[in-house]
């Protein structure tokens, strides 16, 4: 389906999408980034779409455009150390703020971070390659699991359990230590 054409006549799926991320995430994203996002992942369905494939179009576009909103909202957030108190919580800010408390963070804050980046390494360094490579695909390149799935040569579903296997290590790893994630993110 042509671009122009595709975009007109999905112009409300766009919008319920858009309208539902909103609500979901309780307005911290604006209506027309989240609308933006919708439509340009119409675009990437209509340039993407086969009919071999099985699938009707509109299947097709929703799935594009539901996720392309999920991968704006996960490239618009960082995840971030913000005091309360006596201790440290993980809290989802904007990379402004999050750069902007980097500055302002005192010397023994850095050296925790650093201690905290080694933990985490160790506790990586009990994962396979396989489990380490999946682990940085879905949260450093952001990739899809559709994406994981044809590079690792398995299916959509085994992508995700793979990548929730690894995590579960990573927590078991974590927990042994008697370590909350709060400290060490």
């Amino acid at each position: 389906m042509e671009e122009n054409k595709a975009l007109k006549k999905f112009d409300n799926l766009a919008k319920k999408l858009a309208g539902r991320y909103q609500t979901t995430y309780k307005n911290k994203f604006e209506f027309e980034e989240l609308y933006a996002a919708a439509r340009l992942g119409i675009v990437k369905a209509s340039r993407s779409y086969k009919e071999d494939i099985g699938v009707k179009f509109i299947t097709h576009a929703y799935n594009c455009a539901n996720n392309a909103i999920k991968g704006y909202i996960r490239d618009s957030k960082v995840i971030s150390k913000v005091p309360e108190s006596d201790h440290r919580s993980a809290v989802i800010i904007d990379n402004e703020t999050a750069m902007a408390q980097l500055e302002q963070a005192p010397a023994e804050d850095l050296i925790a971070g650093q201690e905290h980046r080694v933990f985490l390494e160790q506790a990586l360094s009990m994962l396979d390659e396989k489990q380490r490579r999946i682990l940085h695909l879905v949260y450093f390149e952001h990739m899809s699991y559709e994406d994981i799935a044809k590079e690792f040569g398995v299916s959509k579903q085994s992508a995700h359990q793979m990548a929730f296997k690894a995590l579960e290590k990573l927590r078991a790893y974590v927990a042994k230590h008697q370590l909350e994630v709060g400290d060490i993110l």
